[in-house]
């Protein structure tokens, strides 16, 4: 409960910020708009000579396109952006402030702001779901649905430890490049797993686990995949949760503060 009382006090004062540039909010609604748009776009090019790719009809893969949209545009609003951030703070000596909350590093380094202007983009996801509802609601399940919810919350978590356990390495070595590595990587996930080759997907799988970021939801939402991937989507979160934060406690070790 304390933690949550401190996001909210961080997400009211950040609102206040983002809040005072409107011109710049609007233009992020605009560019939102205009991204969605594209995206369609693309999709329509893409199935206008087939009915379906690697199993995938049209219709599967607006859903695909918002889980990840929504996944992704939250995850920047929240967390990401703050931890993009952590190689400039070590850079400057300004990750020493972050060390002074009285939260943990974790915490603090994540989630020291929100950006509305951001997140505001994770409507697009949300257009695609709906779409896709009102046009297959006939096919969907409850439990389905339940647990399509269940592995969208278990993809947060993943994406959020894919970026921690990454960022962590700015304490080891600053200008590293793996954040730039992780975002070109993670954009995978926002394709139909089944083009890729057997050692691909399983990489996708298990060793990277993108595939439980969007490709798993959808398909425990449409009834394709089983109800037991919603276990294998809440294992494996609470693995790559577990090894990001072990990550982190061993390398934020070779931190140097500003005054040290």
């Amino acid at each position: 409960m304390y933690y949550i009382k401190v996001w909210i006090d961080i997400v009211r004062k950040s609102l206040g910020k983002n809040l005072a540039y409107r011109f710049e909010f609007v233009s992020k609604i605009v560019r939102m708009v205009f991204l969605l748009a594209i995206q369609v776009l693309v999709i329509k090019a893409i199935y206008q000579n087939t009915n379906s790719i690697a199993g995938w009809d049209i219709s599967d893969y607006y859903l695909l396109l918002g889980v990840y949209n929504l996944v992704n545009y939250v995850s920047w609003g929240v967390f990401n952006v703050n931890l993009w951030r952590i190689e400039e703070k070590v850079l400057k000596g300004e990750f020493d402030f972050l060390l002074l909350y009285p939260t943990g590093s974790v915490f603090a380094a994540a989630f020291s702001e929100f950006f509305l202007d951001d997140a505001i983009a994770a409507v697009s996801g949300l257009a695609l779901i709906t779409y896709y509802f009102f046009n297959n609601y006939e096919i969907l399940t409850v439990t389905g649905i339940i647990g399509g919810i269940i592995a969208i919350f278990a993809a947060f978590i993943i994406w959020f430890s894919l970026h921690l356990a990454v960022a962590s390495f700015n304490f080891v070595s600053p200008k590293n490049g793996f954040m730039d590595l992780l975002h070109s990587l993670t954009r995978t996930a926002s394709v139909p797993i089944d083009i890729f080759s057997d050692i691909t997907r399983y990489v996708m799988f298990s060793l990277f686990p993108v595939a439980f970021i969007a490709v798993v939801p959808v398909r425990i939402l449409t009834g394709v995949y089983s109800l037991n991937f919603v276990i294998f989507s809440c294992l494996i979160a609470l693995l790559s949760f577990m090894l990001s934060v072990t990550i982190w406690r061993a390398t934020i070790k070779s931190y140097t503060s500003a005054g040290g």
